[in-house]
């Protein structure tokens, strides 16, 4: 019961969960060239991959992260009533990093009629006094809904893991550069060490038009790694979910829920 509350609270507040509803945020272009360089992305929670049929993800949680780590800004935002549409300009070589990342411990409650929310870490949290307030559902993890588009030669510096969260590292590989056929080593890990066990769904664009989900399952081994073949070419939704709960906060329920999705784009053969 007090996980449904959270979650409905969770989705009450915008924060699109994989629960509910699929999130993704997809580039026109994943691999480009050139000067003056534009990527336009859709940002969406729907029931369908890459189908706009639901919510917008909101704008204040979208962010670019460019090759050297600095934020790069979003131009011409607009939130729909159904997705959230922007352009980055992709001005340095390199790969860049576009999306949603929240982690951290995480508190929802309400003030008479009004909703209120709160993000930062466990210190803060018992500092500020958050969780004594009135029927309060907190929450630790975080969600990341990730994209990534490459000028020029590929690089790495965004795909570091930061230690927080669910989060998905490439072995041997970019995630620019996925070929059909072939087998893609991935590295999961929780708060920074191995997430054993996770179960990972793949699955490929158009589900709206198949009988069949056409769903791809995998689970990490014991050092958070799995394998995935990607059947053909085409674009691709990856992720991976862990909930629970976790150590209470001075007596108060603690819910874990931490998650990775990313939109992936395979190249023929």
């Amino acid at each position: 019961m007090k996980k449904t509350i959270l979650f409905a609270t969770l989705a009450a507040f915008g924060l699109q969960l994989a629960q509910a509803h699929r999130t993704w945020v997809l580039p026109s272009s994943t691999v480009l060239s050139g000067d003056k360089v534009w990527v336009t992305f859709d940002a969406c929670a729907s029931n369908n991959i890459f189908f706009v049929n639901h919510r917008p993800l909101q704008p204040n949680t979208l962010s670019a992260i460019g090759p050297d780590g600095k934020e790069v800004e979003l131009n011409n935002v607009s939130k729909g009533a159904m997705r959230t549409t922007f352009d980055v300009e992709l001005k340095q070589e390199g790969t860049y990093r576009v999306g949603v990342v929240r982690a951290g411990h995480m508190a929802f409650w309400r003030e008479g009629e009004e909703r209120k929310s709160w993000t930062g870490t466990k210190e803060e949290m018992i500092k500020q006094g958050i969780h004594k307030k009135p029927d309060v559902h907190l929450s630790v993890g975080g969600y990341s809904i990730l994209s990534y588009v490459t000028l020029g030669k590929p690089s790495k510096e965004v795909l570091a893991p930061t230690g927080k969260g669910l989060e998905v590292t490439f072995k041997d590989s970019h995630p620019n550069d996925l070929i059909a056929k072939e087998t893609t080593q991935l590295v999961f890990q929780l708060n920074g060490k191995p997430a054993s066990d996770l179960e990972v769904t793949v699955v490929p664009e158009g589900d709206r038009f198949r009988n069949e989900v056409g769903e791809i399952k995998v689970k990490t081994n014991a050092r958070g790694e799995c394998s995935v073949t990607w059947p053909t070419a085409g674009r691709y939704w990856l992720e991976a979910l862990v909930e629970g709960t976790a150590e209470p906060v001075e007596g108060v329920e603690l819910e874990e829920h931490s998650s990775v999705s990313l939109t992936l784009e395979v190249f023929p053969e």
